[in-house]
């Protein structure tokens, strides 16, 4: 039986650097944002809740971030301020090619990590993706504590204990690697042989 995680896209981002909301964009027949909607509730059985203010490219339930605009620790935070005991996984809306089989290696990587939270490691990456991540509701007294430090860097915001971080299986790395700017985007569908 899987663990009740709540999916959780986050669309707080600006998009400066791709010039337009990129759970908005078209992925396929739809938004971006609807597509990573569909897949959270394909694998937990229940509607996704955004994060954030940004435009989405789908209507779902909004939380919002502890403060606007001030990056995806924020978000974070903004979800356990309304849900304590919440466990999340959560999907930051520039995986333009995330998949059924990467969201259930994740969340069956999920089912044995004994910490508070679970970052999937990139071939070359000295630390896991925070933003293609799941979060248990003990890691919320790290990063408030980042927070409270005025950090506001992912990568520092919990310590090496409590983070669990898988390697990626070659063949869902690309899955899980974001696209920031439109040559990103180009690059990552020309991998996967996808035309738009």
């Amino acid at each position: 039986m899987k663990r009740n995680w709540q999916g959780v896209i986050l669309v707080g981002g600006a998009s400066r650097r791709m010039g337009q909301p990129k759970a908005a964009m078209a992925r396929g027949s739809s938004t971006q944002g609807e597509s990573l909607a569909l897949l959270l509730q394909q694998a937990l059985g229940m509607p996704a809740w955004l994060s954030g203010a940004g435009e989405a490219g789908v209507d779902l339930r909004r939380v919002d971030d502890r403060e606007k605009g001030a990056g995806p620790l924020s978000a974070l935070l903004g979800l356990f301020d309304a849900h304590p005991l919440g466990n999340f996984l959560v999907l930051a809306s520039d995986l333009f090619v995330m998949n059924e089989a990467a969201l259930n290696w994740l969340l069956a990587q999920g089912e044995q990590m004994d910490t508070a939270a679970l970052w999937p490691l990139l071939p070359g990456r000295h630390f896991g993706e925070p933003l293609a991540a799941l979060y248990k509701a003990s890691a919320a007294p790290f990063l408030a504590e980042s927070w409270t430090r005025g950090n506001r860097a992912m990568k520092h915001a919990l310590p090496a204990k409590a983070i669990s971080s898988p390697p990626v299986p070659s063949e869902l790395v690309t899955a899980f690697q974001g696209a920031n700017t439109l040559e990103q985007l180009q690059e990552i569908r020309l991998s996967c042989n996808l035309e738009d």
